[in-house]
């Protein structure tokens, strides 16, 4: 967990491990509170292929079916676990199963990421001068997969059921409701950390990757090398003030940010940390993570989509 594909190179940019390690803390963090934050059991998958869709991404879209009213809350990737539900694995195999665990726990919270994480990420880069900003890519990843999390199972048995062409008008009502889900829950846009070092060299971090399917391991690249894999043709854009107050008026709870800042603030030894090899911080990290009564009260927040 943690480590990246592309490793910092000091030879272009002096303070990339610094930068990394920094990153790499925080990004670590992330995923111990992913993986205790609740959210409702996934009772069924369906598949959409491309060809019976509308898919702007051009690639299958999977509809997550929630229970509803949920009565079940379990943390991280319970929420869409074998053990539970069963037949999960005979709808699309174990290997997709393992991928949609992480989009689920991942889904919907890159802007979370952000609000989470930004100031302590300026505050401890701010010690090698390199500046934050945050990164908007207009609609999304290329390359992965959609998923929608919707409450009944019965739209999206009715598109599966009835065939592509949608050729009642029931099933017509039925379609535009899934892609309306699709278009809201899987492309839209995706929010990431920018830094660009003292000497002008500019990386992403993207602490919600897997939301689209892909391998956590690119979740830190130089932005060049980021926009060529997954974000070709996307437009970028800083986030502005203007967002800010937009997103300030989502409402959801914020408190567990308290926690989170406090731990950061006064429990983590930055210093050892930075100088650890990557593999040791993480485990570091994690120890100090689970240790906190404060972090893990701030995990058990409800994060539920739907």
């Amino acid at each position: 967990m943690g480590l990246p594909s592309s490793s910092p190179d000091p030879s272009v940019d002096p303070d990339a491990e610094f930068i990394y390690a920094v990153l790499q803390i925080l990004h670590t963090l992330f995923e111990n509170l992913t993986q205790s934050f609740s959210r409702p059991l996934i009772t069924s998958i369906h598949v959409l292929e491309p060809s019976s869709f509308k898919s702007p991404l051009g690639s299958e879209v999977y509809i997550l079916t929630a229970e509803s009213p949920p009565q079940t809350l379990l943390q991280g990737t319970q929420a869409l676990c074998t053990e539970f539900s069963p037949q999960l694995v005979d709808q699309v195999g174990a290997r997709m199963v393992e991928k949609l665990q992480k989009a689920y726990m991942k889904g919907f919270l890159c802007d979370t990421s952000l609000e989470a994480f930004e100031t302590v990420l300026r505050n401890q880069l701010a010690l090698v001068g390199a500046k934050v900003e945050w990164l908007v890519i207009q609609g999304g990843l290329v390359g992965g997969f959609g998923f929608a999390v919707a409450r009944q199972d019965d739209e999206a048995k009715k598109i599966l059921k009835n065939g592509k062409e949608g050729k009642d008008k029931k099933n017509r009502k039925s379609r535009k409701r899934i892609e309306k889900l699709y278009q809201v829950n899987s492309d839209r846009d995706h929010s990431v950390f920018q830094v660009t070092s003292r000497n002008g060299t500019v990386y992403i971090a993207d602490f919600t990757f897997e939301q689209f399917g892909f391998d956590g391991k690119d979740w830190f690249l130089p932005r060049d090398l980021y926009v060529e894999r997954y974000a070709q043709n996307r437009e970028l854009q800083l986030f502005t003030e203007g967002d800010r107050m937009e997103l300030d008026g989502i409402a959801y709870d914020r408190n567990w940010l308290g926690h989170v800042w406090e731990f950061c603030e006064k429990s983590l030894d930055w210093e050892f940390l930075v100088r650890l090899r990557a593999e040791k911080r993480v485990e570091e990290v994690t120890r100090a993570a689970r240790e906190s009564w404060g972090l893990m009260e701030a995990g058990r927040v409800r994060m539920c989509p739907v």
